[in-house]
């Protein structure tokens, strides 16, 4: 919650005392990965990749996130291999998480594939509703640092004319004055 209010520091330092205090405790995995994940979405790569090494033992969505975000912290640091590597490794796991994966695909600058994958999913009546969900245009607080051409990258995907008919043919965009929940 910190982070969304976008107040970093508190954020990082509560993530970072929980997964002290998580330390030898079946808890530790996911604190973890949440202290990583807001390392890299802050643009602490080098910290957030620390910090995901430290990860052993998840489950199928777990480590979806963990890979999710070596990528993503990978690619801030320029190491285009070991980001490649953990994209395919989250490839994998992705329908544990398709919204994560799809803005993953997007943070990599793999337009082509989010394409793909959000067309497949609006295709499918099992992943629709999510889709047309994230499309929605919600009220939003200005990316974090790590997050900005992911979400210029999104709206973009959005309006091309393929993805917005496929959206049309299924559903609709509305304006909502409230984050997406």
């Amino acid at each position: 919650a910190l982070l969304d209010l976008r107040r970093v520091d508190e954020a990082i330092a509560a993530l970072d005392a929980a997964e002290k205090y998580a330390v030898g405790t079946h808890a530790y995995v996911n604190f973890a990965i949440n202290l990583g994940v807001a390392q890299e979405r802050v643009a602490r790569a080098d910290a957030a990749l620390a910090t995901f090494a430290k990860v052993v033992g998840t489950s199928e969505h777990g480590g979806l996130i963990l890979q999710v975000g070596i990528a993503n912290a990978a690619l801030q640091t320029g190491d285009l291999p070991r980001a490649n590597e953990a994209m395919l490794r989250a490839r994998e796991a992705r329908w544990t998480g398709v919204r994560l994966y799809t803005r993953a695909l997007l943070r990599a600058g793999r337009v082509d594939e989010a394409r793909e994958l959000m067309l497949e999913l609006l295709r499918n009546p099992n992943w629709r509703g999510q889709m047309l969900a994230d499309v929605q245009n919600y009220r939003t607080l200005p990316p974090l640092p790590a997050e900005r051409d992911e979400f210029a990258r999104f709206k973009a995907l959005v309006n091309l004319p393929e993805v917005h008919q496929a959206i049309l043919e299924v559903g609709h965009i509305e304006n909502f004055d409230f984050p997406h929940p």
